[in-house]
């Protein structure tokens, strides 16, 4: 009788983690880990010589549900190592750690709050796609600034696609003008990240 029990109590057991995890990937494949190989950064500041074009690796984070049943509350926490940001130029690499102050402040850091006006991924067929608004917070140099900028899904083969474009001043973090005679470089940087969602059991494995 007590095998039976015992029995019983583990097959009731599987079946409600199977549920719960069922139920934490019904919107967005969430929870999900942010890392190199399903989240891709690059950022751009143009200057009077050329535009200078920079990438991320290293980073860290997660993407997941403050309410598992509203697909609108999602939220992520992400961290860039500022020593792995890289514009394909030593020099240049070099000063860009030195203006932000890498050795004293090595993170750069997002959190996302809100995002409004998403759609229901649900009614996201194959091939089709939404926009939103992302509202969050970013950190450079210890100094945080809310941003506000668009974001795109899409539905492609089972996975969801998420991209986003952000503008910011560098200088509203307190990161000194790295501009040098002959290349004056604009206040703006332009970051474009993309996401991939998949589910748990498409994941690639590292």
């Amino acid at each position: 009788m007590f095998m039976k029990r015992l029995c019983l109590f583990a097959c009731m057991s599987v079946v409600v983690f199977l549920s719960e995890a069922s139920a934490q990937e019904a919107f967005w494949h969430l929870p999900h880990d942010l890392n190199d190989r399903n989240t891709t950064i690059i950022f751009e500041v143009d200057s009077t010589w050329h535009l200078i074009e920079g990438k991320t690796s290293g980073m860290s984070g997660k993407v997941y549900l403050a309410d598992p049943a509203d697909y609108r509350s999602v939220r992520v926490e992400l961290s860039l190592p500022v020593s792995r940001f890289d514009t394909d130029n030593s020099m240049r690499d070099s000063r860009l750690r030195e203006v932000m102050a890498a050795a004293q402040f090595p993170y750069v850091m997002f959190a996302l709050d809100e995002v409004e006006n998403v759609c229901d991924p649900v009614e996201l067929a194959e091939d089709q796609g939404c926009s939103g608004v992302i509202k969050g917070r970013l950190t450079i140099r210890e100094i945080t600034k809310k941003l506000e900028f668009p974001a795109e899904v899409r539905r492609r083969g089972g996975a969801y696609i998420v991209a986003a474009n952000a503008v910011f001043r560098w200088g509203d973090f307190g990161v000194e003008d790295p501009s040098i005679l002959v290349a004056k470089l604009k206040p703006e940087v332009t970051v474009r990240a993309e996401v991939k969602l998949e589910s748990s059991g498409e994941q690639t494995q590292p």
